[in-house]
Parts: C-alpha cells; structure tokens; sequence
C-alpha cells in the first residue's frame, strides 16, 4: 500500500491522501466510491503508462482523514481546494466513482477555476429526489444508513471483516451477486478483490462512522447546483449495473450543461477496471 501522506487544514483537521503513476504527470484527483478511501483498487500500471499523477483522498472520517460533523457534499470543495493549495496543484482534473461522483460535481461546481476535466463512472445522482430509492438496485446498504445507523456500522464493520478472508471465497461469495460483466472483471484481475479488501480494512481505521456518515451526507441535498457546471464532463454508466440505474447517468449528462454520455453495454458496476485507460484518456483529452 502507498503511504499515506497528510495535509494540516485550516480548521485544524487532517486531511489525507495517496499518489500513483507519474509525479510529474497531468494531474488527476479521484473521489472514492463507498465503501473506499484513498486505497486505489484499479490499475496503477495504466495510470503511470499514461503520465496520470493520479491523486486519492480520504473523506472525512474515512482512513487517516479527521471526521467534519454536520458536512455537506458541497463543502468538500472547500478540503479539495485546500489540499490544491497545500500540495501546489493549479489545475486537475476529476474522477468521480459511484458515490464519489457527488464530490466530483462539487469541486467542478465550486472549484471551475482550477478544474480542468471531470469524468463521472458509475456515479450516483442526486438522492434527495422523489422516488430515488425506490430505483436504486440495492437500497439496502442506503436504507441502513438513513433509517437504522447502528445497524449500518455493525453491517460496514462486518464488510471490513469479511474482507479478511481468502480472496476465492469472497470472489465465490461476491459473484453470486454481481452480473455477469462485473464477475469477469474479478476473474480476469484477482488483484481487484486483494486491493479491494485492503481498501475496505483502511476506510474503518476510526471505525465504520465515517462510511455511514458519508451515505447518510449522500442522500442529502448536495448543495450542488449541477446546471451551472462548466466544466467538460463525461458520464460514463453501464448498462448492467445492479447499484446505479443506467437512467441516472442519462439523468446526469442531461442535467450538466455540455456533458457527454458513454453508456456501456454490458457493463456493470466494476466497468471502471475495465474501462479506466479509457476514461483517463479521455479526461486528458477534454482538459485541453
């Protein structure tokens, strides 16, 4: 695991993050899913042969990162923007997976300036919709969180746990449950369940809080307004995947002025190790 590296911010908190690839490559930050922390689950290789400098983050309460009571997705534009400062970075692009699409669509809303390209996998929209729940594909992990938040830890706690295991039992446990795309993903990079479980063990280093919390922000009112986002964006959703309903990335590309939209056939919640050369490459291209 790359070591974590730390930033003092201006309220006192710490704030944590990781490198990979190339340091002296074009900048990239990613938003982690959840579960997940600044622990990259995908292929370094392909972010260092393409000259990514590719940043990860801890969220708040997530791994090394200090807790922030009564957050917003919207105020992590504000830790994103000191951690620019903190690291010199002037301009990035963003990637934003699964529930860490929300935090990417902050920073292009509030960060525009320095915001050169964002990408958006798999990623969830806004839950404070009506009916959103009910198009979720698995609500219950959502439903934990905002209805019973003990029994949410005790869940998030007993994931990091099973991570624990070895990796053909967790792969037998996990494909029984994923499509199709998403099994051969973990078949074809055994690596993914391995990185995914040192991942999912580093996210409760303060205990599963963090997680909880971060969903329970997530269903919130993001204080993100996705219209006036500027910045090239694209949307990128399979077609298959059980968590993120293929209509959501429609629903984002048409609400984010210019956005493009790559819906994937076939492809499941995972499609991020299959696609990321892809992705990445096409963030580069729309910075300019």
């Amino acid at each position: 695991m790359t070591p974590a590296r730390t930033v003092s911010l201006g309220n006192g908190r710490t704030l944590a993050y990781a490198e990979w690839g190339d340091p002296s490559g074009s900048l990239v930050v990613e938003c982690h899913g959840n579960p997940g922390c600044r622990v990259l689950v995908w292929d370094e290789e392909v972010v260092a042969r393409l000259g990514v400098r590719l940043i990860t983050v801890d969220r708040p309460g997530i791994g090394r990162s200090s807790p922030k009571p009564g957050r917003s997705v919207g105020d992590w534009a504000d830790d994103a923007r000191e951690l620019c400062e903190a690291v010199g970075i002037e301009r990035f692009s963003v990637l934003g997976y699964s529930v860490g699409g929300a935090y990417a669509c902050a920073c292009a809303e509030r960060l525009g300036d320095r915001v050169a390209s964002m990408a958006l996998v798999s990623s969830i929209a806004p839950l404070d919709r009506p009916g959103a729940f009910a198009e979720l594909g698995r609500p219950l992990q959502w439903r934990l969180a905002r209805d019973h938040p003990a029994m949410a830890r005790w869940a998030v706690t007993m994931q990091a746990l099973l991570g624990r295991l070895p990796a053909w039992v967790i792969r037998r446990a996990a494909g029984t449950r994923m499509p199709a795309a998403d099994r051969a993903m973990l078949d074809d990079d055994p690596r993914i369940l391995e990185r995914g479980a040192a991942m999912a063990a580093e996210a409760v280093r303060q205990g599963p809080d963090g997680l909880v919390a971060d969903l329970r922000v997530a269903m919130r009112p993001w204080g993100v307004d996705l219209a006036s986002i500027t910045v090239p964006t694209t949307v990128w959703q399979g077609d298959h995947d059980r968590s993120i309903p293929a209509a959501w990335g429609e629903l984002l590309a048409s609400s984010i002025p210019q956005a493009r939209l790559r819906l994937r056939p076939g492809e499941g919640h995972l499609m991020i190790a299959a696609t990321l050369e892809a992705v990445l490459q096409d963030l580069l291209a729309r910075a300019g």
